[in-house]
């Protein structure tokens, strides 16, 4: 099996993006069903966890001085 190196700072970006829409959605969620809220959060939480795993594959791999 091969490896395949990406940049953090790719997905780390675009990880990012995806949270600021999904945190300004949910901020009118008075205007939302509650379940819609419900997936909008849980959907939130998914990509802060996204964010968090690549943040500590990354800080694990970096190299110390």
């Amino acid at each position: 099996m091969s490896q395949v190196t990406i940049s953090s700072h790719d997905f780390l970006g675009k990880l990012s993006v995806v949270k600021n829409y999904l945190s300004v959605v949910i901020a009118d969620e008075k205007n939302m069903d509650s379940k819609h809220v419900e997936y909008l959060k849980n959907a939130f939480d998914a990509n802060q966890s996204l964010i968090d795993i690549i943040k500590k594959q990354t800080y694990l791999s970096t190299p110390t001085a």
